[in-house]
């Protein structure tokens, strides 16, 4: 089997809501694709676990490669680096569900298309986000655009603002030893906001995209982890500003 395209590398610690976004992927447009799960809980025997029917899509499921007292994404998503196959790497929450519309289901093909044509430097960001409970009543929705400036290449986001989550970001800078700081524990952990100024500092650009809609599903209604996911953000927000100063 020929490494795909992306790799879609999912860390998680409430296995029950990744069929939400399994579901999802079976509409798009683009198939060069794998999942790679980096599942914290042990719950998932067998990736079939998360399908439905048979699976139409290569999927792996990893175990964390460190135990830790508090949920920590960013060693889940290095652990998901190390594995993926892919040219494209593009992080997802667990609680994350692309929408059945026609944009919703070209959400890969335009990943894809964007790194293809801006030789990867020139990041695409995912714009709106949309929460939603189980029931799709919709309880919050954000929007970047207000902190970002005007360019000829679309509007630049600051890395400050580039949660990861739904950003396509090239395997070069992982091959290159660029990762993730696992020291920053918790779910909320500033480790996303560093990733991105490090990218930014080799000369990536996050470009934002409001027109892109992706749904979340309301992790407050809905939250089982197996751990704690929030450790003190005092301690976390002083070990990004000794490295960065104010975020």
């Amino acid at each position: 089997m020929g490494s795909p395209a992306i790799s879609i590398i999912i860390p998680t610690c409430r296995t029950g809501w990744l069929t939400d976004f399994i579901a999802s992927l079976q509409a798009q447009t683009f198939r060069d694709f794998e999942v790679v799960v980096v599942d914290e809980t042990g719950e998932i025997e067998e990736p079939d676990d998360l399908f439905v029917n048979t699976s139409p899509f290569d999927v792996r499921v990893l175990p964390p490669s460190h135990e830790f007292e508090y949920f920590r994404v960013a060693s889940l998503c290095n652990d998901g680096m190390r594995a993926a196959r892919g040219e494209l790497f593009v992080w997802v929450g667990d609680f994350t569900r692309i929408p059945d519309t026609d944009k919703g289901k070209r959400w890969l093909e335009e990943h894809w298309e964007w790194y293809r044509t801006n030789g990867g430097r020139k990041l695409l960001m995912h714009g709106t986000y949309r929460r939603v409970s189980r029931e799709g009543k919709v309880t919050y929705e954000d929007n970047r655009h207000q902190y970002c400036r005007a360019s000829p290449d679309g509007l630049i986001l600051p890395p400050q603002m580039a949660w990861l989550s739904n950003c396509g970001v090239p395997r070069r800078p992982f091959d290159l030893g660029v990762t993730m700081d696992a020291e920053y524990d918790g779910a909320r952990g500033f480790h996303d906001i560093d990733y991105a100024m490090r990218l930014v500092k080799l000369g990536y650009t996050f470009i934002y995209r409001p027109d892109s809609m992706i749904e979340e599903l309301d992790h407050h209604s809905f939250y089982t982890d197996t751990k704690p996911s929030l450790f003190p953000e005092s301690q976390n927000k002083a070990r990004f500003e000794e490295r960065w100063g104010h975020p």
